[in-house]
């Protein structure tokens, strides 16, 4: 007994749900009603005023044709589907296959939810799990936004919207062309695939995924994505954008390009703020400046970028473990401070600067660029410059200040300004080493020859003292404060 209601209790479950997912579909009202039978089924041609129904969904229409057997409807002209008051699709013929509640619309389609809205002339809509799609061409409004594609999925009950194919966004505030986008219009997130580009009217941006918060005006972007804002070029593995504080930051590998002044940055991880035009990147960033034949090259804990409308400058500053190499050139610092107004590297604490043998230092070193090409090098305040001359045997210059001149890259002549001494070991015809001479001057003059000191003139007489080569020893060989500090100095562009 008991198995026998169960079997009852099972079969008259699946029978309610079978009806109701099978329903008939409803004639509510129509001017003009015709019953005709074709082929045995029978049909019921509806005129004027048209009103149907099944379950949750209400059809209207000028006319249309039901066909009881197979519980389908074709309705023609004014097409109005109305679903929970929530979907309303409007067009100009359905077809709507009522056992399978689905509905084919063509002509002039109109679907509307919320603030969203679609327009085609094909599309079709399932009213079980409320999805509409189109394969040939769609525009979307969600109010001052609008988006068309080749196709697309809308699904009305999540509000989340797939666009395949030719995707173009149209906003007041920028352009965007993808492949494929998903997009949900409750909480106003687009997530991008494929190559897409968004364009505004100062910048493009070029990624091949990533996401865009339109209601919170946040960005990410991913792998190999380019920001484009003239000068300027970003390229990055991650960036991140608040567009409403004009804040970005670079996560993973990034190159930043500045055209106008032939550089560019690379590195892991920066930010940049957008009203003050100012980058920062950290954990050893390198920035290229672009010269005549070659490159310079500079590294530090920290490069910082910016450029100051209201001064009209453009700048950069490097500080903690500064090391710069250029093929001519190598310097190490604590910090650094350049200036595209002046074209001026100015390097602080301890700064140590190499031009091939020769080694400079001061408390503050100051380097020019004329012509991509550097022009003359300060050192101010205790200057010392050593260059090797023998084995173990240096040609030494101190002073107060030095004011160094270059051509083709290459030192040329230096000027020693204050209290300047000299020890050069001097050379005969053969070019052996003959002795050593001290000196002492208020000024010295300096000639370089394939980049070492081939001679040293003095302004006013000087203190000298010459010393044979067989009477000189290591104790006199080095003036006071003499460091040779090669173990400091970048080999390489990889050495930094």
């Amino acid at each position: 007994m008991l198995r026998c209601i169960a079997c009852y209790l099972f079969i008259s479950f699946w029978s309610i749900s079978l009806f109701g997912q099978n329903s008939k579909v409803e004639i509510l009202n129509s001017d003009l009603l015709k019953l005709q039978e074709i082929d045995g089924q029978a049909f019921r041609m509806l005129v004027g005023n048209v009103r149907l129904k099944q379950n949750d969904a209400l059809m209207y229409c000028d006319s249309a044709i039901l066909n009881r057997d197979s519980n389908t409807v074709q309705a023609f002209g004014s097409v109005h589907i109305n679903q929970n008051d929530s979907v309303k699709i409007y067009s100009d013929r359905l077809l709507y296959e009522g056992n399978k509640k689905k509905a084919s619309l063509y002509e002039n389609v109109r679907l509307t939810d919320s603030e969203v809205t679609i327009t085609s002339d094909e599309l079709f809509y399932n009213l079980n799990n409320r999805v509409a799609s189109y394969y040939r061409g769609a525009v979307i409004k969600d109010g001052p936004t609008v988006l068309s594609s080749k196709r697309g999925f809308y699904f009305a009950r999540s509000e989340d919207m797939f666009f395949k194919d030719s995707v173009v966004i149209v906003d007041p505030n920028y352009t965007l062309t993808s492949d494929t986008l998903k997009y949900n219009a409750v909480t106003e997130v687009a997530r991008f695939y494929g190559k897409t580009e968004i364009e505004n009217t100062d910048s493009r941006i070029v990624c091949f995924n990533g996401w865009y918060d339109t209601q919170k005006e946040l960005a990410s972007f991913g792998e190999n994505t380019r920001i484009i804002n003239p000068p300027q070029t970003i390229i990055a593995d991650s960036l991140y954008y608040e567009r409403s504080i004009g804040f970005g930051k670079a996560i993973g590998n990034f190159t930043w390009i500045d055209e106008e002044m032939d550089m560019l940055m690379y590195g892991d991880y920066a930010e940049y703020w957008e009203a003050e035009s100012f980058l920062t990147a950290v954990n050893r960033p390198v920035l290229v400046y672009i010269m005549e034949d070659d490159s310079l090259f500079l590294s530090a804990d920290t490069l910082v970028s910016r450029d100051d409308e209201e001064a009209d400058i453009k700048y950069f500053f490097a500080y903690y473990n500064v090391r710069m190499f250029h093929s001519d050139m190598q310097a190490v610092c604590d910090s650094l401070y350049f200036s595209f107004k002046d074209s001026a590297f100015q390097m602080y604490y301890d700064p140590i600067l190499w031009s091939d043998n020769t080694q400079m230092t001061a408390d503050t070193i100051i380097m020019t660029i004329a012509g991509n090409q550097i022009e003359r090098v300060y050192l101010q305040k205790s200057s010392f410059i050593v260059s090797p001359s023998a084995t173990n045997l240096y040609d030494q210059v101190k002073g107060k200040n030095m004011i160094g001149y270059f051509k083709d890259n290459a030192i040329k002549k230096m000027h020693v300004i204050g209290n300047a001494e000299s020890i050069y070991f001097g050379l005969d015809d053969d070019k052996k080493y003959v002795g050593m001479n001290k000196s002492l001057s208020a000024q010295i003059w300096m000639y370089f020859e394939e980049r070492v000191i081939n001679e040293i003139k003095f302004l006013k007489k000087p203190e000298a003292v010459f010393t044979p080569m067989r009477q000189v020893s290591k104790d006199i060989t080095t003036l006071k404060e003499f460091e040779w500090r090669e173990e400091k100095k970048p080999i390489s562009s990889e050495d930094l």
